[in-house]
Protein backbone atom coordinates (compact mmCIF):
# COMPACT_ATOMS: atom_id res chain seq x y z
CA UNK A 1 0.00 0.00 0.00
CA UNK A 2 2.96 2.45 0.44
CA UNK A 3 4.14 2.16 -2.84
CA UNK A 4 0.83 3.08 -4.47
CA UNK A 5 0.67 6.05 -1.52
CA UNK A 6 4.09 7.01 -3.21
CA UNK A 7 3.01 6.64 -6.77
CA UNK A 8 0.29 8.91 -6.44
CA UNK A 9 2.01 11.74 -4.64
CA UNK A 10 4.64 11.64 -7.24
CA UNK A 11 2.13 12.06 -10.45
CA UNK A 12 0.47 14.81 -7.84
CA UNK A 13 3.57 16.84 -7.34
CA UNK A 14 4.95 16.86 -11.24
CA UNK A 15 1.33 17.87 -12.18
CA UNK A 16 1.25 20.90 -9.29
CA UNK A 17 4.62 21.98 -11.01
CA UNK A 18 3.36 21.83 -14.44
CA UNK A 19 0.63 23.80 -13.20
CA UNK A 20 2.93 26.22 -12.16
CA UNK A 21 5.12 26.41 -15.19
CA UNK A 22 1.87 27.40 -17.46
CA UNK A 23 0.68 29.95 -15.17
CA UNK A 24 3.86 31.52 -15.61
CA UNK A 25 3.91 31.34 -18.97
CA UNK A 26 0.68 32.58 -19.53
CA UNK A 27 0.80 35.75 -17.48
CA UNK A 28 -1.72 34.12 -14.93
CA UNK A 29 -2.19 35.02 -11.66
CA UNK A 30 -3.22 32.46 -9.24
CA UNK A 31 -5.19 33.73 -5.98
CA UNK A 32 -5.59 31.40 -2.83
CA UNK A 33 -8.73 31.36 -0.68
CA UNK A 34 -12.54 31.20 -0.92
CA UNK A 35 -14.20 33.04 -4.17
CA UNK A 36 -17.79 33.82 -5.64
CA UNK A 37 -18.63 35.69 -8.75
CA UNK A 38 -19.45 39.18 -8.02
CA UNK A 39 -20.25 40.76 -10.80
CA UNK A 40 -19.23 40.27 -14.90
CA UNK A 41 -15.39 40.24 -14.90
CA UNK A 42 -15.43 40.12 -11.42
CA UNK A 43 -14.84 37.68 -8.24
CA UNK A 44 -14.83 38.52 -4.53
CA UNK A 45 -11.52 36.25 -2.81
CA UNK A 46 -11.36 35.69 0.49
CA UNK A 47 -8.04 34.95 1.93
CA UNK A 48 -7.28 32.36 4.62
CA UNK A 49 -6.64 35.94 6.58
CA UNK A 50 -10.19 36.64 6.62
CA UNK A 51 -9.99 39.41 4.05
CA UNK A 52 -12.01 40.07 1.02
CA UNK A 53 -10.40 41.57 -2.17
CA UNK A 54 -11.90 42.25 -5.30
CA UNK A 55 -10.44 40.96 -8.31
CA UNK A 56 -11.35 42.07 -12.22
CA UNK A 57 -10.40 40.16 -15.31
CA UNK A 58 -11.16 40.07 -18.40
CA UNK A 59 -11.38 36.14 -18.41
CA UNK A 60 -11.85 34.42 -14.86
CA UNK A 61 -10.81 30.28 -14.03
CA UNK A 62 -12.15 28.80 -10.65
CA UNK A 63 -10.65 25.79 -9.60
CA UNK A 64 -11.70 24.06 -6.98
CA UNK A 65 -8.46 21.29 -4.79
CA UNK A 66 -9.61 18.58 -3.79
CA UNK A 67 -9.34 17.63 -0.17
CA UNK A 68 -10.43 15.24 2.26
CA UNK A 69 -13.82 14.80 3.53
CA UNK A 70 -14.08 14.73 7.37
CA UNK A 71 -15.92 11.94 9.34
CA UNK A 72 -18.39 12.89 11.80
CA UNK A 73 -17.16 12.44 15.32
Amino acid sequence: MEGVRKFKEDVANKSSKGDRVLFRKNKVERIHGHGRLAAPGKVSVTGADGKEQIVEAKHVVIATAPHRASSPG
